[in-house]
């Protein structure tokens, strides 16, 4: 047992002799006052007792004391996650370990700070506690769950006490993600001022820029940018801020983006804000991005008519895309969807007002291709929407004739009975119109 002799007349008027001389010692030391046991003779100096209320001793001894493993170890855990500072302050003034454990393996220091206790995580690291100790499975630290729990102070005494700014979970999630995803402002303010990577990434490839897209927290993700983060660092699976902001809908973040970086169009992004029905993200993107985005829109709403995508109409004519934008060839979604038939597209479309009687570069409309490809249904939808049961080809064609040439019944059957109803209710019948692309 190590003996130490201290000149300790300049504390004599202390109300708390014992205390304040084993702080004393801390200073000068190292060595913790919950470690220190003082000693007159071979009897224990008593706490709170003035230097006269002792006998006015000329010398004391202080012993090291090691800390104890079993005894009062839930107590002194129940304390800590509480923050009941005068009873851990006590436990710990009799050995108690500092670096105790609960049945999970979470130690007293992730547990105070786990809840923001300040006063007992001061406590626990003066005792001797480890500020690197993780919880076991997830591998979190304290400065990890702080971190996560928005509690700035306690972010700010465990990185003065040494705690690694970048020491990650076990799904290589690091403290400054943590505070980025819970959307926590001032402790990742704080984290950047630490030097946090920012670019570091997860398992999964998600960088804090990411977390703070995806929840939609803007004020993080402006400080993220400010700070350097880089916007075009994917996920494992390819997904960018700006597919993550989109996809949830975050119009601000998506306006934040893509003024942060030159960011090329991207179908999936388009594809991500048309399913999710975010037209505000698909207006801003188009108002903010070059005319790529916006032919890249053109090219959405060209896609959900071949595939019969209605969802994604209704937020594409929101954003302002033009229903009668034309592909390759001129066709037209309500052409290229009367073509596959694509019923609920041709009804979305009509719904819209789209051009029933647009032709195409080759002189086709919605209604000469539904009729060609006999498309039954889309027929009797564009003829209830007045589209030109008379126009025809150069060659002469018209929908009559074309249902006819290739054998579909059913399609001859219904326009007849157009023509005929046409005939009845005393409309004249039309010389035959010359499709050229002059006529659309």
């Amino acid at each position: 047992m190590e003996e130490v002799a201290w000149d300790f007349m300049q504390l004599a008027k202390s109300s708390d002799f014992v205390a304040d001389h084993q702080r004393k010692i801390a200073e000068v030391t190292g060595i913790s006052r919950f470690q220190q046991q003082l000693l007159l003779g071979h009897k224990v100096l008593p706490r709170r007792r003035s230097w006269a209320q002792l006998g006015e001793p000329k010398e004391v001894q202080v012993t090291l004391q090691q800390p104890v493993r079993v005894f009062e170890c839930a107590e002194l855990l129940r304390a800590a996650s509480d923050g009941c500072v005068p009873r851990l302050e006590q436990l710990l003034l009799r050995f108690q370990d500092p670096n105790a454990r609960d049945e999970r393996g979470k130690p007293a220091l992730w547990k105070a700070s786990a809840n923001g206790h300040l006063a007992a995580a001061q406590l626990l690291l003066e005792a001797g506690a480890e500020v690197e100790a993780t919880r076991p499975g997830s591998c979190s630290s304290p400065l990890f769950i702080a971190a996560a729990g928005g509690h700035l102070e306690v972010v700010q005494c465990l990185l003065g006490a040494g705690a690694p700014v970048d020491q990650a979970n076990q799904s290589n999630r690091s403290p400054l993600f943590a505070a980025s995803l819970e959307g926590h402002t001032q402790v990742v303010h704080c984290l950047l001022g630490a030097r946090a990577d920012m670019n570091k990434a997860t398992s999964a490839g998600r960088t804090p820029l990411f977390a703070a897209a995806e929840q939609g927290s803007e004020e993080v993700l402006r400080l993220l940018l400010h700070a350097g983060a880089d916007p075009s660092i994917a996920t494992i699976h390819g997904d960018t801020p700006l597919f993550a902001a989109a996809s949830e809908g975050h119009a601000e973040v998506v306006h934040a983006l893509l003024h942060a970086a030159n960011v090329s169009p991207d179908r999936r992004i388009l594809i991500a804000a048309a399913e999710g029905g975010h037209t505000a993200v698909l207006q801003c993107i188009l108002q903010v991005g070059d005319a790529g985005w916006r032919k890249g829109a053109e090219e959405l709403l060209l896609q959900a008519a071949v595939r019969g995508q209605t969802s994604w109409l209704p937020c594409l004519f929101a954003a302002g895309i033009d229903k009668d934008a034309t592909a390759d060839l001129g066709f037209t979604a309500l052409g290229i969807a009367s073509q596959f038939g694509q019923t609920a597209a041709v009804q979305c479309l009509l719904d819209a007002r789209a051009d029933t009687n647009r032709c195409m570069s080759n002189g086709s409309t919605p209604l000469l291709l539904a009729a060609d490809f006999g498309r039954l249904d889309v027929v009797q939808l564009l003829l209830q929407a007045d589209a030109n049961i008379h126009h025809a080809l150069k060659d002469r064609s018209t929908a009559l004739t074309l249902a006819a040439k290739r054998g579909h019944a059913d399609v001859v059957r219904c326009l007849r009975e157009a023509s005929k109803a046409e005939a009845l209710a005393g409309y004249p019948v039309p010389h035959v119109l010359w499709g050229t692309p002059q006529a659309a």
